[in-house]
């Protein structure tokens, strides 16, 4: 039985077809990601870092504004938690920036709320929680055992 050429030569169309797109979008990627590419330049990059706090000073001052000493312990030493909040320091200072929109800062305060649940619930992060978290107290009776002890 002889093979039909049409099957394949569609196949090799389509095939090529995606290797150009994917050579495009690899294209486009890589120009988005040199210093040649869209984005601020290391001069506006500077102005912006020299005006707002580091990392750690930022931190330190939402660890004590939120109560937040035992959720973020040891985060200098956690990459995935510094990196969380190198983000959120980055989206702190645009929220606060005085060309920001009316709705920055609300956004701010809902990706803080998310980066919380993920550190207190979802993510586990390379840090074992059991581990650096005190004792719990003793489980204690419950109201209806005492009331039996009682009588």
């Amino acid at each position: 039985m002889p093979s039909d050429p049409t099957p394949n030569s569609d196949l090799d169309q389509r095939v090529e077809q995606v290797e150009n797109q994917l050579a495009r979008l690899i294209d486009v990627v890589a120009n988005q990601l040199t210093p040649a590419g869209p984005g601020p330049t290391s001069d506006d990059a500077d102005d912006d870092d020299a005006d707002r706090p580091s990392l750690e000073e930022w931190a330190d001052e939402i660890i004590e504004r939120y109560y937040l000493r035992s959720q973020l312990r040891g985060w200098q030493d956690n990459t995935a938690m510094r990196a969380e909040l190198e983000g959120l320091h980055r989206a702190h200072a645009a929220a606060w920036n005085d060309d920001a929109g009316p709705w920055e800062q609300v956004s701010w305060h809902d990706a803080f709320a998310r980066f919380l649940h993920r550190v207190s619930r979802d993510v586990s992060y390379p840090r074992d929680r059991a581990e650096n978290q005190p004792p719990r107290p003793a489980a204690t009776t419950s109201a209806t055992e005492k009331k039996k002890e009682t009588s």
